[in-house]
């Protein structure tokens, strides 16, 4: 039951509802509309339903416009349903105007919408986005199935084309009504807006998302003081390799952390092995210890309140493209695997892990 509950999710219901309307009237509208038209404007419809989404995804390439894209994304879809709407007019008049219209729509402005749901999904889903992906394609399958189904009745009412024509617009009005159900406006600052901050007399104070992800106070686990944890982390040999050791210790040290212990090495194929085992049966395990012995590192055992959760927010997603601003990752990572930074993962791994570089006497 609880695995059934995982599907009640806006998104995936927008995809059944989506692809349960797009089974329905598909073989409908082949029939009525595509069926009565010139190759012509067949390949004129194709035209542009091919060359805006290339051209907007080409502009969007600019993260400023796609930010603010992003923040005007139900003007966006508003802006949709009433062009949807007007084209409906255009059949009346002629079936030709109206199909090119509808594919100028289609290429213009339901490609942005289905890039700007794209960085929905990724601020959404970051952390399970394989099994998001995965329970929404079962969802659109699931929905073009039921609608083909109800197809197969022959309804006469979907003889009418103006009936089809409504139905495609409720269709995109009750999908993009479960989508917006997810929509965030809150994301990442620019930097321009982190600029802004600094300028003199600006009265707003930027805090990092690391200091507001982070819990009060964190467990007495480790000696140091009555509310202090430790953990530890390695700066990968990326980071090393780029000069960013004086850096990311300084972003630590500004975020609370103290440095207990630290030492410079380069790991061995059995240490990287063995430091690493947990992952020994996934398939990224022989690449990891490749590149993890690929050159020095530097391994620091850390201590403030909350010393787990607290340096996990500080590093950022694991994916330096999902990272939010203003985190480690963010700033120095390059790919999942040279992502600059390592961190424990829990209280108990932490200890194991600190234990595995440095004596007890080391850690003063």
């Amino acid at each position: 039951m609880k695995r059934f509950l995982r599907f009640i999710d806006p998104f995936i219901v927008g995809g059944f509802v989506g692809s349960l309307f797009a089974g329905l009237i598909t073989p409908h509208q082949l029939k009525l509309i595509v069926s009565a038209l010139d190759v012509r404007v067949l390949t004129l419809g194709s035209l542009a339903a091919s060359l805006f989404p290339l051209m907007t995804g080409l502009a969007f390439e600019q993260r400023r416009l796609v930010r603010r894209m992003y923040a005007a994304l139900p003007v966006v879809m508003g802006a949709e349903v009433a062009l949807t709407a007007a084209s409906i007019l255009f059949q009346s008049l002629n079936l030709s105007l109206y199909y090119i219209a509808s594919m100028l729509i289609f290429g213009v402005v339901t490609s942005t919408v289905m890039y700007l749901l794209q960085i929905m999904k990724q601020r959404r889903y970051r952390r399970q986005r394989a099994a998001f992906d995965r329970r929404y394609t079962m969802a659109d399958a699931s929905g073009y199935l039921a609608g083909s189904l109800l197809a197969l009745g022959n309804w006469p009412a979907l003889g009418n084309i103006r009936v089809l024509l409504a139905l495609g617009l409720l269709q995109t009005v009750l999908v993009y009504l479960l989508y917006l159900r997810c929509y965030r406006t809150r994301g990442p600052r620019s930097r321009d807006d982190r600029r802004a901050d600094r300028r003199p007399g600006s009265r707003r104070r930027v805090r990092s998302p690391a200091r507001r992800l982070a819990p009060a106070g964190g467990a007495c686990s480790q000696p140091g003081g009555p509310m202090t944890q430790r953990t530890l982390t390695i700066i990968k040999p990326d980071s090393v390799e780029n000069g960013n050791i004086g850096n990311i210790i300084a972003h630590l040290e500004r975020e609370g952390f103290r440095i207990v212990a630290a030492r410079s090495l380069r790991l061995t194929q059995a240490q990287a092995g063995a430091f690493y085992a947990v992952h020994r049966e996934r398939p990224f395990y022989n690449s990891l210890v490749a590149y993890m012995t690929s050159g020095p590192v530097w391994v620091m055992c850390l201590e403030r309140a909350d010393a787990v959760h607290h340096l996990r927010a500080v590093m950022g997603a694991t994916n330096p493209a999902d990272a939010a601003e203003g985190t480690i990752r963010a700033a120095y990572g390059t790919s999942i695997e040279r992502n600059a930074i390592h961190g424990s993962d829990s209280a108990e791994n932490a200890a194991i892990e600190v234990a595995f570089f440095f004596a007890t006497s080391e850690l003063v």
